[in-house]
């Protein structure tokens, strides 16, 4: 069953995975074995994502999404301060903004493929719960959890005092 929130607005459903049920459903997140497995479930899938990429969509929403980010952090953030960035559920890190020139930069995901490039690392589970971040951006992540509360207050958990949390869902 769907529900909607009358604070906010937001529609969920009834159903919510446990744990391990969702990192059994994430697991190879995007490899040839869960495609498989969701065009099962959404039948065009595969198809659609072909077409995306090769009409250079994911190009144009990666620029389009970092041109925006850019410009809303550079109202609040001195670049130059931040020390130590994570890109929470980023896959390869690819949506951390160029701004960010001086900072350390990290990745955590369940995704298995790597960063885009040797400035940023990604780490672990262990690594990140020994970690304080400036800034941590989850975007297109909270949406896939069960319980984001929680995923927010693991966050939160990470990073320093004063520090930058941004958190990007999708409007649907």
């Amino acid at each position: 069953a769907l529900y909607r929130c009358k604070d906010c607005g937001i529609y969920f459903s009834s159903f919510r995975p446990n744990k391990e049920e969702n990192d059994r459903y994430y697991k190879n997140y995007m490899e040839e074995e869960y495609i498989k497995d969701r065009t099962i479930i959404e039948p065009n899938f595969e198809q659609r994502r072909h077409e995306y990429n090769e009409n250079n969509g994911y190009a144009m929403e990666l620029q389009i999404r970092k041109s925006m980010m850019k410009k809303m952090f550079s109202r609040y953030i001195d670049f130059s301060k931040i020390e130590k960035v994570l890109d929470y559920g980023g896959a390869r890190g690819e949506f951390i903004i160029d701004e960010f020139k001086n900072a350390q930069k990290y990745v955590y995901d369940v995704d298995t493929i790597e960063p885009i490039n040797n400035e940023i690392k990604k780490i672990t589970k262990s690594e990140l719960t020994k970690n304080k971040f400036d800034f941590i951006q989850c975007c297109h992540t909270l949406e896939h959890v069960s319980y984001p509360m929680d995923l927010v207050a693991e966050m939160i958990s990470v990073l320093k005092l004063g520090g930058y949390l941004y958190i990007e869902v999708p409007f649907e």
